[in-house]
């Protein structure tokens, strides 16, 4: 959507009714509008624009593939992943996670289905296609469990975090993506805050932005009035987190 932005923007379209034709004949002709922000696609080739749209849920496969010049692609179904399809087709996969992994955020992830979804994810990868699951384990009452999913998602490399609840991804992706979207604050160190009050609240205000939970290590105050903390994430990973001059989280830097 930004200009020099190599991630794609796709749009999910779930179709709920019962006669998806119908209903995908008017999307078709709806999408038709705004063909000059979308990507087209038609018989084994894709033409790249601001948004994919992608059909998902009771999806006509059979009108899609029929459609000389479309402007929607296919969520086709984690049973088809392997297979041979057309990416411009079927650009992702989806299912539901607990369909396919019995784990559900609780202690670890054996290794059986840690390999299972690595798998699933370097298959779908190697065809150029993506992989989603939703229905993941977890909510803000159980943010441990929620947050051990997440980790194993974003080291599995899956290519969409599926949830409801966006302001704990927010701050879980801010601390742990490690392709950081926000720039490093101004250089430049001043001594750190005067009293532990101060501390202590700059303090408080990372863990309430840490979803999962976090050991912090040092606080130190920077020229310009922003705060950065040296923390050790749940998982054991060391992070350079940053806050502006009211506490708001603004960014994150991946340690070791």
């Amino acid at each position: 959507m930004y200009r020099g932005d190599g991630d794609p923007f796709t749009l999910l379209v779930d179709i709920k009714s019962r006669d998806a034709h119908a209903t995908y004949r008017e999307l078709s002709r709806e999408l038709r509008r705004y063909k000059r922000m979308l990507a087209s696609f038609g018989p084994g080739e894709a033409r790249e624009g601001a948004v994919t749209v992608v059909v998902s849920g009771n999806r006509p496969a059979d009108l899609l593939q029929g459609q000389s010049v479309r402007y929607a692609a296919y969520d086709g179904l984690l049973q088809g992943l392997g297979l041979a399809s057309d990416r411009t087709l079927v650009p992702m996969f989806s299912a539901p996670w607990n369909r396919q992994f019995t784990w559900r955020g609780v202690g670890e992830m054996s290794e059986r289905e840690r390999n299972a979804l690595t798998q699933m994810v370097q298959v779908s990868h190697s065809n150029g296609q993506r992989v989603r699951f939703y229905e993941t384990p977890g909510s803000p009452k159980d943010r441990a469990a929620m947050c051990r999913v997440w980790q194993e998602l974003l080291a599995a490399r899956v290519d969409y975090i599926n949830t409801d609840h966006l302001t704990d991804l927010r701050r879980f992706l801010t601390l742990n993506d490690p392709q950081r979207a926000v720039p490093w604050p101004a250089s430049g160190e001043a001594p750190p805050p005067p009293g532990t009050g101060t501390t202590d609240r700059v303090a408080a205000a990372v863990r309430r932005a840490h979803p999962c939970g976090a050991t912090i290590r040092a606080i130190q105050r920077l020229a310009d009035g922003t705060y950065r903390v040296q923390i050790t994430t749940a998982r054991g990973a060391r992070t350079e987190v940053f806050l502006d001059s009211g506490f708001g989280l603004s960014g994150s830097l991946r340690g070791d």
